[in-house]
């Protein structure tokens, strides 16, 4: 009868073992960290250590490193980081956005009919990475006459981050710096602009969370400091190079794009 108490505890034992095991691989939102916004990046071509960091599908281009990366650290229910862990970025509802179908980025993949990014964390529980993609902001008036039901709208926000199937993240604002589908370019201001004069005038027909590059939520939601990161992207100011100006996956014939989210 003692033999038999004795594996019973053992058992019960093991039980809450691996119990405690699997809880503690489970990312925890409260524990964990991710960006309150993204910005859409262009592709570039210019020379330098910057091409290290493209997996060769498209040699001559990579997803700008710089301008626009972003940090995921996932951690458990015991603040301990969870390597390994496989990361989903959602864009399913950013109506009007449009993602490179390429992220030319090792260990990032895209599955453009969910509109999803997917990557895998590494030591210490964090994955960065850059996205790809683009706004279809076409006109400067209001409404701005493109295909983006979010006209309108104020701060948001679209996409979610989940961790092994834990959302960690929702409602995170999603802006382009290529507003148009053609590069980054003087055209995109002038979008840029509809979108922060929209704002200043009672946020009619435009959509504001695609030129808030930095994620402010304080109004006005698009303003002069987000011109400022435009520009540094444009000009290329943010990593000291002209050459690594932004161009947007759907004019370079070599790297697809997905199609325009509904």
């Amino acid at each position: 009868m003692t033999g038999l108490v004795r594996k019973a505890t053992l058992f019960a034992v093991c039980g809450l073992l691996a119990a405690n095991a699997a809880m503690a691989s489970t990312p925890s939102p409260a524990n964990s960290e991710c960006p309150g916004n993204i910005n859409l990046i262009g592709y570039t071509n210019g020379p330098g250590p910057n091409m290290s960091i493209g997996d060769g599908t498209n040699a001559s281009y990579l997803i700008d490193p710089i301008d626009a990366p972003f940090t995921i650290t996932v951690r458990d229910l015991n603040n301990q980081p969870v390597n390994n862990s496989f990361v989903i970025v959602d864009f399913g509802t950013c109506s009007g956005m449009q993602l490179c179908s390429d992220q030319a980025q090792a260990g990032i993949t895209v599955v453009c009919g969910l509109n999803q990014v997917r990557g895998f964390t590494g030591p210490g529980g964090t994955l960065t990475l850059s996205v790809g993609g683009h706004a279809n902001n076409t006109g400067t008036g209001n409404p701005s006459g493109d295909t983006d039901p979010n006209d309108g709208l104020s701060g948001a926000g679209c996409a979610s981050i989940f961790a092994d199937n834990q959302t960690l993240r929702s409602n995170i604002i999603v802006a382009a710096y290529d507003q148009d589908g053609n590069g980054v370019s003087p055209p995109d201001m002038s979008c840029f602009l509809g979108d922060e004069f929209g704002v200043l005038n009672g946020n009619i027909g435009r959509d504001p969370d695609r030129s808030n590059f930095d994620g402010s939520l304080i109004p006005p939601m698009v303003s002069p400091s987000d011109q400022s990161l435009y520009l540094g992207v444009y000009f290329g100011t943010a990593n000291g190079n002209v050459a690594l100006s932004d161009q947007n996956c759907g004019t370079l014939a070599v790297v697809p794009e997905c199609a325009a989210i509904p």
